[in-house]
């Protein structure tokens, strides 16, 4: 896992925060990750939320991120995507059937990342399944639709802080980073 994609709405806020704060933990960690950012309804090449800027700032990163639109060849180009909200999530697999196994929220890769090899590779691959069902428009069974009603009901959605205070811009980072540092002790155990 060396290419990590993290996807939002129009990648004004938090993606890009998570991209700017998991780029600094790996540096520091000495990890070469290749992390990138994009949005599911983005403008190229627009500047981010100066409130995501700032806070980016606060704690260090100093490089300039812009908004990108999430494309297939982001989508192929990623070992990893990390999506902020279940609905981002759902999008990239209709869109990316392709991807479906290798796309989950931010907060439900960190949640895995808490339980053992076997456990997540159970539930990965059960969910992987259902995903492709899903996608492919087929007939959930009755333990499936309650695997899924359960997966679509757990709080795995980052706050959208957009259009709000320096506050709400806080709350989403703190849920971002308390999310990265899972990720961060998953990979750091993987490498």
């Amino acid at each position: 896992m060396k290419r990590i994609l993290f996807v939002c709405t129009g990648n004004t806020c938090r993606s890009p925060m998570a991209e700017g704060v998991f780029q600094m933990m790996a540096n520091k960690e000495g990890l070469q990750l290749d992390i990138r950012s994009a949005g599911v309804v983005a403008v190229d090449q627009s500047p981010i939320s100066p409130l995501a800027d700032a806070l980016l700032q606060e704690k260090g990163f100093r490089e300039t991120i812009s908004s990108n639109l999430l494309t297939a060849e982001l989508v192929n180009w990623s070992d990893l995507i990390l999506t902020m909200t279940i609905n981002h999530k759902q999008h990239v697999t209709m869109q990316h059937p392709d991807a479906i196994g290798k796309v989950y929220t931010l907060k439900e890769y960190a949640r895995l990342s808490t339980k053992s090899d076997e456990q997540q590779q159970e539930q990965a691959q059960a969910i992987s399944e259902i995903q492709i069902k899903i996608a492919l428009g087929k007939e959930l069974s009755v333990e499936e639709r309650l695997v899924w009603d359960q997966l679509q009901t757990t709080d795995d959605d980052i706050v959208d802080p957009f259009g709000g205070t320096v506050e709400d811009y806080r709350r989403s980072l703190e849920e971002i980073e308390h999310s990265l540092q899972s990720l961060m002790d998953k990979i750091k155990k993987l490498d």
